[in-house]
């Protein structure tokens, strides 16, 4: 290599990683530690009913039955009130542009009451806005309704803790990545990982899912944790599911952080016990 062809690679390298670190500098990062929860969390959280805040946790669905909610047929959503920008520019830009990167864990119990059969599921989801769709109960897990199913418009990303088989569900204890739509983009069965999403008797299972806006992937992450106010295991080294995704391809560019749930004949409490969230989002 002669020494000018050097000296222009130099100076391209050198330009290249400026342009990261203004790329980086433009990026402003929220970070919180959520949990134990209590009633002023109604203040920082969006709570559609029947989901609430008791017992020291999220009750994305309802905790007990009572003269106001039965446990069976139901969803809700409980998402963090404020948007986040996932990107800068327009649609129409490069897809190559930097996207907003986020980590976040949280701690989960899904009980089934007398042990009977679980239903439905418990969802991590980013949403365009803080409503809870109608009739979004049993298969649907509050994300989507027999109407909006698959629309596009839906502009949602969500990862599911699923307990029902449907007939396009792997089977009744399984993981998936879901856009638009609860037919997942990709789903993996957990009983060869040794996890029961919704056991006979209580079990708290940590849960992290990261995304990087540069590689635009997302991966998730479980771990057993075995006591409610135990110490957080560690993240284990290798993911449970994972895809190439560019949030930017479905989701608006001002989206909502939180969760979902439902569920049908079958019912199951879907309780948020703890909830860090990380976002590198842009001004």
């Amino acid at each position: 290599m002669g020494k000018q062809t050097a000296k222009c690679s130099a100076v391209v390298f050198v330009f290249c990683c400026f342009l990261a670190i203004v790329s980086a500098q433009k990026l402003d990062t929220f970070s919180r530690e959520y949990g134990p929860f209590n009633e002023s969390y109604f203040d920082i959280f969006e709570v559609e009913k029947p989901a609430t805040i008791s017992n020291d946790a999220l009750q994305v669905t309802p905790d007990s039955a009572s003269a106001d909610f039965n446990l069976t047929n139901n969803s809700g959503r409980i998402l963090f009130k404020q948007p986040f920008k996932l990107w800068d520019g327009d649609i129409a830009s490069s897809k190559d542009n930097l996207v907003a990167s986020f980590n976040t864990s949280f701690l989960i119990n899904v009980y089934r009451p007398k042990n009977d059969t679980p239903g439905e599921g418990l969802a991590f989801l980013i949403a365009a806005d803080l409503n809870l769709p109608p009739n979004s109960h049993g298969e649907f897990l509050g994300l989507t309704n027999a109407t909006t199913d698959g629309n596009v418009s839906n502009h949602l990303v969500a990862v599911e803790l699923d307990t029902f088989k449907q007939d396009f569900d792997p089977d009744d204890n399984h993981i998936g990545i879901d856009i638009n739509t609860v037919r997942s983009l990709k789903t993996e069965s957990l009983t060869p990982h040794n996890i029961t999403i919704a056991p006979k008797g209580p079990k708290f299972y940590n849960v992290w899912v990261d995304y990087d806006g540069v590689k635009k992937f997302l991966a998730v992450y479980i771990a057993e944790q075995v006591e409610k106010t135990g110490p957080t295991p560690p993240k284990p080294s290798s993911s449970i599911i994972s895809a190439e995704l560019n949030l930017r391809d479905y989701l608006n560019q001002y989206s909502y952080f939180g969760f979902s749930a439902s569920t049908g004949n079958a019912t199951q409490l879907n309780c948020v016990l703890r909830w860090n969230l990380t976002i590198h989002y842009f001004p």
